[in-house]
């Protein structure tokens, strides 16, 4: 937690910025973007929103086969991930999303490395869009491409050798007039030859955020996800996720930053992570 005492300049300027301009949110009383949990409405016909995300995380701990805390040597990670997103229709969006990484972890050799991440890209499809009632249900399909550079003896990196499918089902609900709950189920599978012991994940994430003003909304998340391999011990992580979002309406931009920790695992990381989120979207001529 020491690394993290840099973020409480941000956190200051981030009120504000939020307080000295005019938010808002859209029709379910509160925003439904999260940091760490998808939100189920698309962002409709013609729309391009832009994504950067920031996230970095610290170790100094694991837990073993058995959810055991075990000592390690520190780990460092920086995350830079840019996301697009365009509504071809209502209820349809495409997304694509690369980024960056600079790694660094002591307990393992090679300790440090970096470099390009794997390319997600997908649909998402608005099932249920009701504004009327605050209700949002949609349903995601894409693919994980291995163009990130992988480890190799000499450095690390953060990319993988194998194709993965990945689906959700997310349902997002407003509700008591200034509440919003986004329930996000996921899943991906990895296949081709270089896949090795890997063979994908379920998971589930759980936000409720509340519009305490009308540009500040604090979040909270339970976060887990398991991970399936071969011959290897399968993998477990439970985090939770607190912040908050600032819903900017007169630039168009949504900015979120908070902290996820991680609290139960096996055969996991236990890391601490400080995440920031600038969201900004506008009206395109395309359709």
């Amino acid at each position: 937690m020491k690394r993290l005492k840099g973020c409480w300049p941000l956190f200051a300027g981030l009120m504000l910025v939020c307080f000295s301009i005019k938010a808002g949110y859209a029709e379910l009383g509160a925003e439904s973007k999260k940091l760490a949990t998808e939100d189920a409405p698309t962002v409709g016909k013609g729309v391009l929103e832009m994504n950067l995300g920031y996230t970095f995380s610290r170790a100094t701990s694991s837990w073993g086969k058995d959810w055991e805390t075990l000592h390690r040597e520190e780990l460092g990670e920086h995350w830079i991930e840019p996301a697009m997103t365009f509504g071809f229709t209502q209820d349809l969006d495409a997304w694509l999303s690369v980024g960056y990484a600079d790694l660094r972890d002591l307990d393992s050799s090679p300790d440090n490395g970096g470099g390009v991440t794997n390319l997600d890209f997908g649909l998402k499809w608005g099932a249920i869009q009701d504004d009327e009632k605050g209700l949002y249900l949609s349903w995601l399909n894409g693919f994980t491409a291995p163009t990130g550079r992988y480890e190799t003896e000499s450095h690390l990196g953060p990319g993988d050798r194998f194709w993965s499918y990945n689906t959700g089902l997310v349902l997002t609900k407003g509700f008591l007039e200034r509440w919003v709950l986004d329930i996000d189920m996921f899943g991906s599978l990895a296949f081709g030859e270089h896949r090795e012991n890997d063979r994908g994940s379920l998971g589930v994430n759980t936000a409720v955020g509340y519009a305490l003003f009308d540009c500040i909304q604090p979040e909270i998340e339970l976060n887990y996800e398991h991970g399936f391999m071969r011959k290897d011990h399968d993998s477990d992580v439970l985090a939770v996720t607190a912040g908050v979002i600032c819903p900017v309406e007169k630039w168009n931009l949504i900015i979120g930053l908070g902290a996820q920790q991680g609290i139960a695992g096996r055969c996991e990381d236990k890391k601490t992570s400080a995440l920031l989120s600038v969201t900004y979207s506008f009206q395109t001529n395309i359709l």
